[in-house]
């Protein structure tokens, strides 16, 4: 596993020494890399690999190999076990205010962090975690490419609202919303390149999950996938195969 450090580094530390900021900076640090640690422990019990960790500023983010095309419910696994980090800190602060390790106001400070990081990370924006866990909801009711593309319009839609509240009340926050809509310009942009990605994964690596009969185009993420069109029959690799080669132009 390859760990990087991000010369983010580099532009918060002197900001944060002059704000006298230290404290809060090693809380958020602490708080996200033990909610990304829990990403990375359930996923490697589910046989994932991790390839990379960056270490930025405000904690560790992991790569985890292939995550978006394995099981929904082993994601939704994945994701809900670095929320439940910030359940979890809850009684801790309280304890470390009780033993006078933090004082009252400190605490009740971390506290709001804490919560503010969570439901922040709660919104149904991908790639947060509350993005990705309605893409899983997604995956179970839709083929792989609706699934991904009614994520994505929501995802906008309320991302615009998130806009106007940001610009509205928090003039700060633009810099975070520009980078936001950068993000989202490179999904959007990557969309059918990273839908061939998944293909090529099921083409090569097949499912073992329960059958499917349908009629549809594409694939259903969480099911092997039988389909029946112009009175044919398509395994689900013969009709990768057909996609991964109109997709591909061969």
């Amino acid at each position: 596993m390859k760990i990087n450090v991000s010369y983010w580094w580099i532009v918060m530390l002197p900001l944060v020494f002059s704000l006298n900021m230290e404290k809060v900076l090693l809380f958020v640090f602490v708080l996200l890399s033990v909610h990304e640690s829990m990403h990375i422990l359930i996923a490697k019990k589910f046989g994932y690999s991790v390839t990379c960790v960056t270490v930025y500023p405000f904690g560790l983010m992991a790569h985890i190999h292939y995550f978006e095309y394995k099981k929904s419910i082993w994601e939704l696994i994945i994701i809900i076990a670095g929320l439940l980090v910030h359940i979890v800190v809850i009684p801790l602060l309280y304890l470390c205010q009780d033993i006078q390790l933090i004082s009252n106001a400190f605490m009740e400070y971390l506290m709001m962090i804490n919560i503010q990081i969570l439901l922040f990370n709660l919104i149904p924006i991908y790639p947060l975690d509350g993005g990705r866990i309605v893409r899983n909801i997604l995956e179970v009711i839709f083929t792989y490419k609706v699934a991904k593309t009614i994520s994505i319009i929501i995802s906008f839609f309320i991302l615009v609202i998130y806009i106007n509240i940001m610009i509205l009340d928090y003039v700060s926050g633009v810099l975070f919303i520009a980078l936001f809509i950068i993000q989202y310009a490179l999904i959007i942009f990557n969309f059918h390149k990273d839908v061939n990605a998944f293909y090529l994964y099921r083409y090569l690596y097949g499912a073992n999950f329960k059958q499917k009969i349908h009629h549809k185009n594409d694939i259903y993420k969480n099911r092997y996938n039988v389909v029946f069109r112009n009175k044919k029959m398509y395994l689900e690799r013969e009709l990768l195969d057909e996609l991964l080669n109109k997709r591909t132009n061969i």
